[in-house]
């Protein structure tokens, strides 16, 4: 019987070694790693779909290093098909390795594609095994789509790269933009009162000549070889410009929210990071860092009319500061106070009005905040909430900051004239 035992426990022990580890193991230069990809429309109503990958086995002239001393290459491809899924498989067509869309990091949609809908999209993205739902979601301005991957991309070699980078950086200094992923999109989707938002990028004409470098990757990929041209050639290449965010209704754009309107739907939905924000005082300007924001918001409903009150709280920081004033007086601040409270009141209201107007989509989330406060009143609303009582709901804002620090210097830093 020990015999017995001591041979079954010697085979679990030589099957625990052998069954271990992965049996369907794939070595990364085995594989083409989606890094962004692009949907787009044809002029017939096509799916054209671009892809771009990385190539981690070294073989192409156009790489660059890797962080782990090797070579990675960049191409993309592009494809038409009836279908999201038929344009992506006949990409396959021209890839001869194995493609891994686990490490991609930004899907880019065309404005007509977003005015079309994306819903067949989601679907795809939800169920297919090469997708999922990490990537942000950008709406690309313009019509050019396909000179996003001959744009200047900075420091970065990739769009992919180039946005992690960006989404890292850009909430600590400016917040006009807005950083979705598909799932936060999806969610936004279903959360009944919100509906859901993406960000934006455009291209713009910049001083950079085109040539070899970052973003160019004509030489290693299909549809890189438009707008692309020679180290030397007079043309003008794109800069990539991200600021603002694309308001969806039913998964179809409706319209944009420019910097500061997004800057505004940061404070209204507690998205807000770092910002700098100038105000006038007499005839100096003093510019004020955004350091902390919080905003409460409340609903109620009488007489059929909803009222939505939101209350934001700023604390600041005096960042720079032009002028003779005293800056250490109490009244000083207190008037500085008041001038950067009206002033975000206004934008505030200004974005509000624009999307209850022109959009007829709560993106701020008004109608979940109702849903909350008043779970039977909502039930009996909330099938014409967007159309009917998100448009005419009377919101009243307030907004009361702080200044927390105003340096170490107390009068203004200014060279006099010789």
């Amino acid at each position: 019987m020990r015999t017995r035992a001591n041979f079954v426990v010697c085979m679990l022990i030589y099957l625990l070694f052998m069954l271990s580890g992965c049996w369907n193991q794939t070595e990364p230069k085995d594989y083409a790693v989606a890094d962004s990809a692009l949907y787009d429309l044809t002029e017939d109503g096509k799916y054209k779909v671009t892809i771009e990958y990385m190539d981690f086995s070294g073989g192409s002239s156009a790489g660059q290093s890797a962080s782990g001393g090797g070579i990675v290459s960049f191409i993309t491809e592009t494809a038409e098909g009836t279908s999201v899924r038929e344009a992506t498989a006949k990409i396959s067509m021209t890839i001869d390795k194995k493609v891994f869309g686990g490490h991609n990091y930004v899907r880019l949609f065309s404005e007509a594609m977003a005015k079309k809908g994306i819903g067949e999209l989601l679907d795809y993205f939800m169920r297919s095994a090469l997708t999922d739902e990490t990537p942000y979601m950008v709406i690309l301005k313009g019509d050019d789509t396909n000179k996003i991957y001959t744009a200047s991309l900075g420091l970065s070699d990739t769009i992919g790269t180039y946005y992690i980078n960006l989404e890292k950086n850009e909430p600590e200094t400016i917040s006009r933009g807005i950083f979705i992923t598909t799932l936060d999109f999806i969610k936004d989707y279903y959360r009944e009162g919100k509906q859901p938002v993406a960000g934006t990028l455009e291209l713009m004409e910049s001083e950079e000549k085109t040539g070899a470098g970052a973003g160019d990757t004509s030489s290693s990929g299909s549809s890189g070889s438009e707008g692309a041209s020679s180290s030397g050639d007079s043309n003008k290449k794109n800069k990539i410009v991200y600021q603002g965010l694309a308001a969806f209704k039913d998964l179809k754009l409706v319209g944009y929210l420019d910097g500061i309107e997004t800057r505004a739907y940061n404070f209204l939905t507690n998205n807000m990071g770092t910002t700098y924000i100038p105000i006038s005082l007499g005839n100096d300007t003093i510019t004020l860092r955004v350091i902390s924001s919080s905003a409460k918001i409340k609903t109620s409903i009488k007489d059929n009319q909803v009222s939505v009150d939101i209350n934001v709280k700023v604390g600041t920081k005096i960042s720079t500061f032009g002028g003779d004033q005293n800056i250490m007086d109490k009244s000083v601040q207190d008037e500085m106070e008041q001038t950067f409270n009206a002033q975000i009141k206004g934008e505030l209201e200004a974005a509000i009005k624009k999307v209850q107007q022109e959009f007829k989509s709560d993106i701020f989330g008004f109608g979940a905040y109702f849903h909350e406060q008043h779970p039977n009143e909502w039930r009996q609303i909330k099938s014409t909430w967007d159309d009917a009582y998100f448009p005419e709901a009377v919101v009243n804002v307030s907004v009361n900051s702080v200044i927390y620090r105003v340096g170490q210097l107390t009068e203004a830093l200014i060279e006099e004239s010789s």
